[in-house]
């Protein structure tokens, strides 16, 4: 449940949560062949390094901050890119 929020699209948040969690559920059946997962390998590093990692898709998906540790209240939050193929870090703001 923790990892949901970072799993859908914009577009979920047009279906219901029972549809949502299934489709979850799914694709983390899904995760251990060849699916995807960069949002939920980004949100275990941001938890393991206690950082606080806004990601920027190009694909149109929009990502909440991912801020499990709180880091981001000190104003530290780093900004990740995606062009479809790669994570690049962009850059470490301080507020």
């Amino acid at each position: 449940d923790f990892y949901l929020p970072f799993f859908h699209p914009v577009h979920a948040a047009e279906s219901d949560a029972s549809g949502q969690r299934a489709e979850y559920k799914r694709w983390v059946q899904k995760m251990r062949g060849n699916e995807e997962g960069d949002e939920l390998v980004i949100l275990a590093l941001a938890r393991l390094c206690g950082m606080a990692v806004q990601p920027v898709q190009q694909s149109g998906y929009r990502v909440p901050l991912m801020d499990p540790t709180d880091s981001g209240k000190t104003g530290w939050i780093t900004y990740w890119g995606n062009d479809d193929k790669h994570w690049v870090w962009l850059r470490p703001t301080h507020g």
